[in-house]
């Protein structure tokens, strides 16, 4: 027996690990001297982010920086007063297997939270942050591409998929001075700060990917000059460029760049008289780069042998399709019903988004959401507060070829947030969304992973005859018909002049037996 099998190693992206993990958040903190008493509490605002990500040894390391700001007022002042606490948490958790190239994706959220003030100078701070984990490594089989010897005879499929992958994340700091201008109040304290990728481009050179965009950073600060008190907007474009390192990887292969912002800190400067008129402005990028060559093969999905019996092992094998990419703005629009608030003066608005689920409908892509806006205002006699809304939001994109088998690794991300008043307490208020990620095909196929030869075949009834005929009907598959008397397929195509895998009109068949 001379069997000789070709086998080749399709590699596949898969989750390995998914979890939600929860933290408890307590904070019991005094206020310094220097801070004026508490009268009423205004906000909290507590944000999550993951500051860094690892896997060794099957353990998923990572750390959580919980941004506090809790906004109050004390009793004979108008101004907005900020506490401004970071909370620090760390986790370690055993996925309980180790990985080959890891993709790891972490998500935090605040679930909720409580702020009381127990008396003017102390406050007690309560609540819950959750993580989304999820974890997709590549996984390897090796599957039958060719054979020969032994009468050997082979159905294949022909398959283009994405391998040699390579996974590179490299977390940036990207940073720049700016002055206030004159036209601008100096900062007493900042209340939020957000950013955001606007425009991102790359370039491919041998053994390392070129990633060039800006960023897009703002702010709502308070100030209090002159006697006067309030707040103030402030918006700052940065460029960055940033070359991440990827063995082996030149022009040829393809590339997807995936982005985080993973904080944004705002700190004034003073010029020395005590005010602080310049700024310095950090945001911590994370930058994630994929890159994949695109191959073809022809993979074994049935076997028989035209001389012995043979037994072939079957897997069922997920092929990844070259992925679909998905790069476009939106806006998104809400009517904005402030009810009993009556603002005088508008300071600025801000929209985060919240449980974003996306799926198929026919030839759409869908993206539904909510929009929480929190509107930072002050009434007639400037006394500061915040309304906060939650409209839900729906996006369509055309998108061609989708079924069930599609599936979609995409996100969703506010850019800039205006508005327009249409009443003395009615907004409108547009929002452009970023939606970016990428579509998969993914196809599940029956592929044959190994062949062995039992037995000499011996059919009593085909001994004494050189062909057979077998009349075929009109939608027959080819395949079938040959491997049921075990005759060479290249034979009987050419023997019956035949392309193609079926049977187009009934014809009788020249069956050659060997």
């Amino acid at each position: 027996m001379d069997l000789k099998l070709i086998k080749e190693e399709i590699n596949s992206s898969r989750s390995i690990f998914s979890s939600v993990q929860e933290q408890a958040v307590e904070l019991d903190y005094v206020l310094p001297d220097y801070y004026p008493e508490i009268h009423k509490i205004i906000k909290c605002i507590a944000e999550p982010c993951v500051t860094s990500r690892n896997i060794s040894d099957s353990v998923l390391s990572y750390d959580i920086t919980l941004s506090v700001k809790i906004l109050y007022c004390s009793e004979n002042d108008n101004a907005i007063n900020v506490i401004d606490q970071k909370l620090m948490y760390s986790k370690n958790i055993d996925i309980q297997q180790n990985t080959l190239c890891p993709d790891i994706k972490i998500a935090a959220r605040t679930d909720y939270i409580n702020c009381r003030a127990v008396n003017s100078k102390r406050i007690d701070l309560r609540g819950a942050i959750s993580t989304d984990i999820t974890v997709k490594d590549i996984t390897s089989e090796q599957l039958v591409a060719d054979a020969s010897g032994d009468g050997i005879q082979l159905l294949k499929i022909p398959v283009i998929y994405p391998t040699d992958k390579h996974i590179e994340t490299k977390q940036a700091v990207i940073s720049e001075e700016f002055e206030l201008g004159s036209s601008k109040p100096n900062v007493n304290s900042i209340i939020y700060t957000d950013a955001s990728v606007v425009s991102l481009e790359k370039k491919v050179i041998a053994n390392k990917i070129i990633v060039k965009g800006e960023l897009s950073s703002s702010m709502l600060y308070t100030y209090n000059s002159n006697g006067m008190c309030g707040a103030e907007t402030m918006q700052l474009n940065m460029p960055f460029s940033q070359i991440i390192d990827m063995d082996g990887v030149d022009e040829n292969f393809e590339s997807r760049i995936d982005t985080e912002v993973i904080s944004c800190e705002i700190q004034p400067h003073s010029s020395g008289d005590g005010n602080a008129d310049s700024m310095e402005c950090r945001v911590t990028l994370l930058i994630k780069c994929y890159a994949f060559r695109i191959s073809s093969i022809e993979l074994a999905s049935d076997q028989y042998s035209t001389k012995f019996e043979t037994a072939a092992v079957h897997n069922n094998v997920t092929i990844e399709s070259i992925p679909q990419y998905i790069n476009q703005n939106f806006n998104i629009k809400a009517a904005i019903d402030l009810e009993t608030y009556s603002p005088e003066h508008i300071y600025g608005i801000r929209c985060k988004l919240k449980n974003c689920t996306v799926f198929s409908d026919n030839d759409n892509i869908v993206v539904n959401g909510a929009a929480e806006y929190m509107l930072f205002a002050c009434d007639n006699e400037n006394k500061a507060f915040i309304c906060e809304r939650t409209e839900n939001f729906t996006v369509n994109i055309p998108f061609s070829n989708l079924d069930e088998n599609s599936s979609f690794d995409i996100s969703v991300h506010p850019l800039l947030s205006s508005y327009n008043i249409i009443s003395e307490n009615k907004l409108d208020v547009s929002t452009e969304i970023n939606v970016y990620g990428t579509v998969s095909h993914n196809e599940t196929i029956n592929a044959v992973s190994d062949i062995t030869v039992q037995e000499k075949y011996d059919d009593p009834e085909s001994s004494d005859c050189a062909l057979k005929l077998y009349f075929a009907q009109s939608g027959e598959n080819i395949w079938d018909i040959v491997k049921l008397y075990r005759a060479p397929m290249d034979t009987v195509m050419a023997e019956n002049d035949l392309c193609g895998n079926t049977i187009t009109d009934n014809c009788m068949l020249i069956i050659p037996i060997l």
